[in-house]
């Protein structure tokens, strides 16, 4: 489950807090993983929340932005009129390396434990 970063104020709503969310991450015993993109090659910072069984996403958790560099535009439209956010929709791909890492490394470990949702 990917949603993002909950922003801890009013009157912005989040995925986050709401009962059946938190009750059913609980139930999985579901890893939650807040991170800024940019470490990991986006050109914008774009802080995300991921929530799910994937080995990989404790890795994940607290990497934020240093501050050293500058983001990209995201407000706006570019000079052919394309929203400048449409470029930031995918993950980067070193993102998308360590979910694919961290889901095979999941899909075995439950396979040799006999856990997951079929265990």
């Amino acid at each position: 489950m990917k949603h993002p970063e909950d922003p801890g104020e009013e009157p912005y709503p989040s995925l986050w807090i709401v009962d059946e969310m938190v009750c059913m991450l609980e139930r999985l015993g579901a890893f939650v993983s807040l991170f800024d993109q940019c470490p990991l090659g986006a050109e914008i910072r774009k802080g995300t929340c991921i929530a799910g069984v994937w080995d990989s996403l404790p890795s994940l958790n607290g990497l934020r932005c240093s501050g050293l560099h500058q983001h990209a535009r995201s407000i706006g439209f570019d000079e052919a009129e394309v929203p400048r956010s449409r470029r930031f929709q995918e993950y980067p791909p070193r993102l998308n390396r360590i979910l694919a890492k961290g889901g095979v490394s999941a899909c075995l470990r439950m396979l040799e434990d006999g856990s997951g949702p079929g265990g």
